[in-house]
């Protein structure tokens, strides 16, 4: 995998998913999903796969865009649990709950047409942002990143992308550590391949999707891995 920057992955591979396709228990999985190659597909069947709490989300949504990506990520997020738990035609509810007693940990993040889910037996933590160059993210930077980590985007010759890089690999951090706010985030260097914190040590992976997308995903070092787009 070729790298630009210190950490940035830009040539990620990622396998071809196919429906029903079997998943390994001991492997955590990435799945990559554009919002609008899939809604027309599912909705007349989504609320099938949402549980009723959901599917009042769905109500609320008046977004279009929003609403059609939510449906799908959830949809999706459903499906992949029952491929990995091998349990099918179950409640979404009751889904979740034989995910929790499996100890299957899951994260997802979506934003504009692109949705990412991680799911396994790891704790994991995903981020996903949107690249607006526009953004004025050195205010945001002077509170929430460190030195180390403000030094390593003004060095970039594209600063916002570097910007996004570390925001993402801070967020994923979170979500994996199960915590929702982290005080004096900026205390906290996501440079390092591997960050401790109290609640473990958590190895990390950022990457772009397409020309638009940042990604981060935090997870114990060691966990395997499999990527799929779908």
């Amino acid at each position: 995998m070729n790298t630009t920057g210190k950490n940035l992955i830009i040539d990620l591979k990622w396998k071809n998913y196919h429906p029903e396709q079997s998943l390994s228990p001991e492997k955590t999985h990435v799945f990559s999903i554009r919002a609008s190659s899939h809604f027309k597909n599912i909705r007349r069947s989504y609320s099938d796969y949402l549980s009723e709490r959901e599917l009042g989300k769905v109500s609320r949504l008046f977004n279009k865009k929003e609403r059609e990506r939510y449906i799908v990520s959830k949809y999706f997020l459903n499906t992949f649990l029952s491929e990995l738990l091998h349990t099918y035609h179950l409640e979404p509810v009751l889904l979740r709950k034989r995910a929790e007693t499996n100890q299957v940990k899951f994260s997802i993040s979506h934003t504009e047409d692109q949705i990412l889910i991680a799911l396994g037996q790891a704790a994991v933590g995903i981020d996903l942002e949107f690249m607006n160059h526009a953004f004025d993210f050195e205010s945001i930077s002077i509170h929430s990143f460190s030195s180390d980590e403000m030094s390593y985007v003004q060095r970039q010759r594209n600063n916002a992308v570097y910007f996004y890089e570390i925001w993402t690999r801070k967020e994923a951090l979170l979500k994996a550590s199960g915590k929702r706010v982290i005080e004096n985030m900026n205390q906290i260097c996501s440079l390092p391949d591997v960050v401790t914190m109290p609640e473990g040590a958590y190895k990390l992976y950022s990457f772009k999707i397409s020309r638009n997308y940042v990604a981060s995903l935090a997870l114990p070092p060691g966990a395997p891995l499999a990527f799929w787009k779908c």
